[in-house]
């Protein structure tokens, strides 16, 4: 038997096929090219928000020296200002030293008053 060729029932032909595949290709291309565009947008915009919190964060490190050094200043004012447990302690000594002066004064006069 003679191969017969059928007859081309689908509609497809080899260069409709082509144009079909072109035509996809074409589609894919835009569709890559408009994520690659939205991609390139999305990290533009991550990288200028990651660059804006790292000048909060050193904006925020910087008021925190501040208040750091201010702090220290302020201990150390104290330290030398107020009194300490030691300079307190010669204080309530010397009082003492000197209540005991007192009494022995106020003694020594009431017995004199009392001969």
């Amino acid at each position: 038997m003679p191969s017969e060729t059928k007859p081309d029932i689908s509609g497809w032909t080899v260069d409709t096929l082509k144009v079909y595949v072109e035509k996809l290709f074409e589609e894919h291309d835009k569709r890559y090219d408009q994520r690659f565009s939205a991609q390139q947008e999305s990290l533009k915009d991550a990288l200028a928000s990651a660059s804006r919190a790292v000048d909060k964060a050193e904006a925020i490190a910087e008021k925190w020296r501040e208040n750091a050094n201010e702090w220290r200043a302020t201990m150390t004012d104290k330290d030398k200002n107020f009194l300490t447990k030691d300079v307190a302690k010669g204080y309530f000594v010397s009082g003492l030293m000197a209540a005991g002066v007192m009494i022995a004064l106020v003694e020594l006069v009431i017995k004199s008053i009392w001969k």
